[in-house]
């Protein structure tokens, strides 16, 4: 057999075995294909190409598919959010700031805050905002700054982390995916963020920071 013919032999069989072995843990090790199949263009660029295709969609997929799993976690705890009560701070908050810290001490009603902020103010169902709480499974595998890029690349707006101080290292991201998406909201909330943030002098110049009180006579009566 020819030269050129037992080259092109050799990268098919190749093609498939990398196909078989990756593409089952692609969501990880996409880089490291990526590479792999830019070394197999040494062989023949028409199956390094095809190769480098059938990775590309594979990433694409699993990126729509991992989405899709914080958007359904997000419409699960929209549903069962009460709009009965809203709390008169709602009102007291600017909103419309470029990244907002909200703090209080646990069970002050921070997390249903920016939960109803988001029924009020978004349709059912849209993907313009995320809230996300640090305290998901889904965290331990995957970072802020990887759900904020994605977020963003779909056309995302405003970006919540409820119990940002469960997330180890959450400030040095926060501030990072301020610093590259200007453009998005960023919302903030925990009960230890205060001595935090007052010993991180660039993220309390960029974050408003409220801290939400306990209630008040009229809003405990309210409740009775």
């Amino acid at each position: 057999m020819p030269r050129a013919g037992r080259k092109i032999v050799i990268s098919t069989t190749l093609l498939l075995i990398f196909q078989k072995k990756y593409t089952t843990f692609a969501n990880n090790n996409a880089f490291r294909i990526k590479q792999i199949s830019l070394h197999f263009a040494f062989y023949t660029k028409h199956y390094s190409c095809g190769f480098v295709f059938r990775i590309k969609q594979i990433d694409q997929r699993q990126i729509q598919l991992r989405m899709e799993t914080l958007f359904e976690k997000q419409d699960a705890m929209l549903r069962t959010t009460s709009m009965e009560i809203v709390r008169s701070f709602m009102s007291d908050i600017n909103w419309g700031a470029p990244m907002l810290c909200i703090r209080g001490p646990r069970g002050v009603g921070k997390s249903t805050l920016l939960r109803q902020y988001v029924k009020l103010n978004y349709e059912p169902g849209s993907e313009a905002v995320l809230y996300c709480s640090m305290d998901w499974v889904y965290f331990s595998q995957h970072s802020m700054l990887e759900v904020a890029e994605k977020f963003y690349k779909k056309g995302g707006k405003l970006l919540i982390f409820d119990e940002a101080h469960k997330y180890s290292n959450w400030s040095r991201e926060v501030k990072e995916i301020a610093e590259i998406y200007p453009d998005m909201q960023l919302f903030i909330s925990g009960s230890s963020l205060l001595k935090l943030l007052d010993g991180d002098a660039d993220l309390s110049r960029r974050c408003r920071g409220y801290d939400m009180p306990g209630l008040s006579f009229r809003e405990f009566l309210h409740f009775l």
